[in-house]
C-alpha cells in the first residue's frame, strides 16, 4: 500500500462506491487524475467499461480489495472551532465517519468471503466463452490472419450466429480466456489507423486490445 501516493487513493475511494465517469472523480485535477488512473490501470487496479461517451471506470478485484484496506480519511479539526455552526458540523462529521467505518467493515468481510470462495460462473458466461473460443479458432484457421484475429470479426460472426450477446459479455468472454491462458489478446501499436477501432477492447495502461489469438497449448 506505501507504494501508492494520494492521487491514486484519492481514485481508488472514489470508485468503491461503483463505476463512474473520469470527470466525476472529485477533489482531482485532470492532470492529477488521469496520472493516477494511469498509474492505477497499469497496475490491473482500474478497469474501464462501455464505450465513447459510456466510458466508464471501475475497480478490478484487486483494486476493491485495496480500496477496502485504505484507512478512513478523518476531516482536520481545528481545536478553536467554537460556533455552534462548526460544532454541529462536526458532529455530523463523527456520525459519517461512524457509519462509514461500519460499511467499511461489512464490506471487507464480504471481499474476504468472495476472495475464500470465488464466485461460481454461470452457464450462460461458459457457454459464451465456449462460443467465443471456438469461433476464433475457426477464423484464425480459415481467415489466413496469420494468428492475429479481429476482435470486429469474432463480433461479426456472434452476430451472424444469432441473438448476439453484449459487447460488454463478449468483452469480459475473451478477457476471462486470456486469464485462463486459452488465448492471447493483442494491442493495436497505432489505434488511429486500425479499421474499427469501436470493435476493440479499451484498457487503461494498456491500451487499446484489437486481436485475439487462440493459444496452442
Amino acid at each position: 500500500m506505501s507504494e501508492l501516493g494520494p492521487d491514486e487513493k484519492t481514485v481508488l475511494r472514489a470508485l468503491l462506491a461503483g463505476a463512474v465517469r473520469a470527470p466525476e472523480i472529485p477533489r482531482l485535477k485532470a492532470a492529477a487524475r488521469d496520472a493516477a488512473l494511469a498509474t492505477l490501470g497499469a497496475r490491473s487496479l482500474v478497469e474501464a467499461r462501455g464505450k465513447g461517451r459510456a466510458l466508464t471506470l471501475a475497480l478490478s478485484e484487486a483494486g476493491r480489495a485495496l480500496a477496502l484496506a485504505l484507512p478512513v480519511e478523518v476531516a482536520k479539526r481545528s481545536p478553536r472551532a467554537s460556533s455552534e455552526g462548526s460544532t454541529a458540523m462536526l458532529a455530523r462529521l463523527d456520525a459519517m465517519d461512524e457509519r462509514l467505518g461500519r460499511m467499511e467493515a461489512l464490506l471487507a468481510r464480504i471481499a474476504g468471503a468472495s476472495i475464500a470462495q470465488p464466485p461460481v460462473r454461470s452457464e450462460g458466461e461458459d457457454a459464451l466463452r465456449a462460443r467465443v473460443l471456438t469461433i476464433v479458432s475457426q477464423l484464425d484457421m480459415r481467415s489466413g490472419h496469420g494468428g492475429l484475429v479481429p476482435i470486429s470479426e469474432v463480433r461479426a460472426e456472434l452476430r451472424r450466429a444469432g441473438s448476439p450477446p453484449d459487447d460488454r459479455a463478449v468483452d469480459a468472454a475473451l478477457l476471462t480466456l486470456e486469464r485462463e491462458r486459452l488465448v492471447e489478446l493483442r494491442v493495436a501499436q497505432s489505434p488511429a489507423s486500425v479499421a474499427d477501432r469501436a470493435s476493440g477492447i479499451e484498457r487503461p495502461g494498456r491500451g487499446l486490445v484489437y486481436w485475439v489469438s487462440p493459444r496452442s497449448s
